[in-house]
């Protein structure tokens, strides 16, 4: 009877001799794919394996290989080839992966002014949800960050209708889709983002008023909100200020 061992055996002198044998390498590469895939993506072993097409007792070594044997300082060619050409549509829909990358794609659709419910509906989830991704959540399934990425491409770079969300968005201080330079990396900094300012010109709110512009669409041009104008109008008994922001401020929780 013929073993698989002999069989296995055969195969690699033949392929010794014919120059294609692939020996083991070393498994810093190996190490790295999957602790980029677990510390970037949040994704478990048993995901990544899943993804790769590989059993989870290959990869757990190469996330944790202080506790593992020597052995796993090197990687099967094969391994490697599967890691290297891991991708995140390849992950299973049903598990959980890091929230980061899905939360500043919302935070831009905002800016970009597409609002909470727009989004919600395009999901197919509720608002709440929506409002959760982005506040409280820490991970969320492979299928809503993809359905969620399919989203910001189509949306992102297009001006939404909603004044009151991109306003809010301004003063949650969330950056644009073009301000990340990798949106998934949890260590990545937006650039090109002036700080929050801790004050605002009231007077130029007036003026802007005064001269035809929109309560509202003053405050926004100002990166605030008109609560905030009404509130810095009373805090230096301005009436010419709050009473104004005041009515409009009303009508905008009406709407």
């Amino acid at each position: 009877m013929v073993t698989a061992g002999a069989v296995w055996q055969r195969r690699r002198r033949r392929m010794l001799a014919e120059g294609t044998w692939r020996f083991r390498e070393a498994a810093d590469e190996a190490i790295a794919l999957v602790r980029y895939w677990h510390d970037i993506w949040g994704l478990s072993a048993e995901s990544i394996a899943d993804a790769a097409g590989l059993n989870r007792s290959t990869v757990a070594p190469y996330m944790w290989p202080e506790n593992h044997h020597k052995d796993r300082q090197y990687v099967h060619p094969e391994t490697l080839d599967a890691l290297r050409n891991l991708d995140i549509d390849r992950v299973p829909g049903d598990r959980w992966i890091s929230v980061h990358g899905t939360r500043r794609r919302l935070e831009a659709l905002q800016l970009a002014g597409w609002s909470q419910l727009f989004v919600a509906q395009k999901l197919g989830i509720t608002r709440q949800a929506v409002s959760q991704i982005k506040s409280r959540w820490d991970r969320v399934t492979a299928d809503t960050a993809r359905a969620v990425a399919a989203l910001y491409d189509e949306y992102g770079m297009r001006q939404g209708p909603s004044l009151k969300a991109r306003t809010w968005a301004i003063k949650g201080g969330y950056a644009p889709a073009l301000a990340w330079d990798d949106i998934d990396d949890p260590e990545a900094k937006p650039q090109g983002i002036e700080p929050e300012r801790s004050w605002t010109d009231i007077d130029e709110w007036l003026w802007l008023v005064q001269g035809g512009e929109d309560p509202i669409r003053a405050a926004a041009r100002l990166g605030v909100t008109v609560a905030a104008i009404e509130q810095q109008g009373r805090r230096k008994n301005r009436p010419d200020i709050y009473k104004p922001a005041s009515w409009a401020h009303q009508k905008e929780r009406a709407a």
